[in-house]
């Protein structure tokens, strides 16, 4: 292997790239939050348990 110095700006282009992505995912999160309400709505399980116990 050829050991090479990177270069301050490959690593802000790489940081670049990773917060572009990361805001691009959360815009389309949001979007489609805003679009369906309950998109990303989760029954946790020990809600369930609980309730499921108290019955007994």
């Amino acid at each position: 292997m050829n050991a090479r110095p990177i270069a301050a700006d490959k690593v802000f282009a790489a940081v670049s790239a990773y917060v572009l992505l990361a805001v691009m995912f959360a815009t389309l999160f949001s979007l489609l939050q805003v679009n369906q309400p309950n998109a990303f709505h989760v029954n946790s399980v020990t809600s369930r348990m609980a309730s499921s116990a108290g019955r007994r």
